[in-house]
């Protein structure tokens, strides 16, 4: 039998509600600039910008921090104090998401038996979170040039941890992004899924499940 050591995890919509933190942080960062009135309309225009630059360029979302920073940037026309403040907004709120029960409780227990390594396609780093002294390392897009679902950044954790794909299992919410993808490497996996979902195999609802989910997965 075959002892499990490496768990990955992925970010937004696993640990956390990854469209309430973006969009708390887009308003963190518009407060900064306009009255209150007035950030609705703007948040419009910054997000029809953000997905116009997206949609055009295909390696955009492999550094989202930059792309985020560089279309703000623009939109402000080059104002370079209030993009640093507004920046530094976004940053800060963007970096104290509202985690899913139990998550951190869960995950405190989990790595003082597991090495626990962040495996997002996001920009959050988890070493600026609540959570960081729950996990070793941080797996990026930037680190080998890829997204999730490609397993490069699953064989870079294998590479790192110097462990064998029987050894490693990723929890993550995406059928394909995090569970196919983890999968096709040979890894062992769990989905997250929201409460009031259909839990099927390999699928879990709440985090105060995972430690004893985790003694009969292998």
């Amino acid at each position: 039998m075959t002892k499990l050591r490496l768990i990955t995890l992925d970010l937004d919509d696993t640990l956390w509600d990854g469209s309430q933190s973006i969009a708390q942080a887009e308003l963190a960062m518009m407060a900064t600039l306009l009255p209150q009135e007035a950030i609705a309309v703007a948040l419009n225009e910054y997000r029809w910008e953000l997905n116009q630059f997206i949609q055009h360029n295909p390696l955009a979302e492999l550094d989202i921090a930059h792309t985020r920073q560089s279309v703000l940037l623009h939109w402000l026309s080059g104002d370079r104090p209030r993009f640093e403040q507004a920046w530094a907004a976004y940053l800060r709120a963007r970096h104290q998401p509202v985690l899913f029960q139990d998550v951190e409780q869960s995950l405190g227990l989990l790595s003082g038996r597991y090495t626990l390594v962040a495996l997002s396609n996001g920009m959050v780093d988890i070493a600026r979170t609540v959570l960081a002294p729950c996990f070793r390392d941080q797996i990026r897009p930037t680190d080998v040039g890829e997204l999730k679902p490609h397993p490069a950044m699953f064989l870079e954790a294998m590479r790192r941890f110097q462990v064998m794909p029987e050894e490693a299992l990723h929890i993550g919410d995406h059928p394909i992004k995090d569970i196919q993808a983890a999968l096709h490497v040979g890894w062992h996996a769990l989905r997250f899924v929201r409460t009031g979902s259909h839990c099927k195999a390999g699928e879990f609802t709440h985090f105060a499940e995972l430690p004893n989910l985790l003694n009969t997965l292998i």
